[in-house]
């Protein structure tokens, strides 16, 4: 009788073990299952390859640098100068490379010569508008110095000043010369209110279009006629 009493309690509880084993598994199941969704999930969305190489983006470029010009050339010239040639002119000059970002060429509505403006960082040098026709809406700067045929400027010698002839193209005499006035000081004399940036700007832009203007005479010394 008590090995009958004693098998029946075995019996019952190996049962409720049983009953107690299978009521927990789909929990342990579930959360195993929620596991692995997240998971892959996560994957799904960051799907990063941690054995891919990614390649370093280039930074957009947004500033052009070079100088603007009409129908001359640049090529490498001197060190430490870029050569500018002129082939409807039938010259060539060697500018510094320390003027580079900082001036522009145009060829005079004439067709005789060009001249030379200073485009800085400031709004100052570049809120003036184009005026010599050949481009529309654009900013023309603060004008520094010109290179012209000497018979283009007998009508008007009273408005320049340091005219000196820099060379020849065949029979034509070239002179450089500079305004009676001072554009460029602008730069310095502003007595409008600026703001704080615009003032370092302006600081930075006077020390480099005097540079230029001081270092102008390298230029015209460099005046060669171009060979055919």
């Amino acid at each position: 009788m008590l090995r009958l009493v004693s098998s029946i309690l075995i019996f019952s509880l190996i049962t409720i073990l049983g009953c107690s084993n299978q009521s927990s598994d789909p929990g342990i199941s579930t959360s195993t299952q929620s596991i692995e969704v997240a998971s892959s999930s996560n994957n799904s969305i960051n799907s990063i390859d941690p054995f891919e190489t990614i390649e370093p983006q280039q930074p957009n470029s947004t500033t052009d640098t070079s100088p603007l010009e009409t129908t001359d050339t640049y090529v490498n010239g001197e060190e430490g100068y870029t050569l500018y040639n002129n082939p409807g002119l039938g010259f060539s000059l060697n500018i510094p490379n320390s003027w580079q970002g900082s001036y522009r060429i145009v060829e005079d509505l004439n067709h005789s010569g060009i001249d030379f403006f200073f485009i800085g960082e400031s709004q100052t040098s570049k809120n003036i508008p184009d005026s010599t026709g050949t481009d529309s809406g654009s900013v023309q700067g603060l004008y520094l110095f010109s290179i012209s045929a000497e018979s283009s400027i007998s009508d008007g010698l009273d408005t320049l000043d340091s005219v000196r002839e820099i060379g020849s193209v065949g029979s034509t005499s070239f002179v450089s010369y500079t305004g009676t006035d001072c554009s460029i000081c602008i730069l310095n004399e502003s007595d409008e209110e600026v703001d704080e940036q615009e003032k370092s700007l302006l600081g930075k832009d006077w020390q480099m279009a005097s540079m230029i203007f001081e270092e102008r005479s390298k230029v015209f010394d460099s005046f060669s006629e171009l060979k055919e």
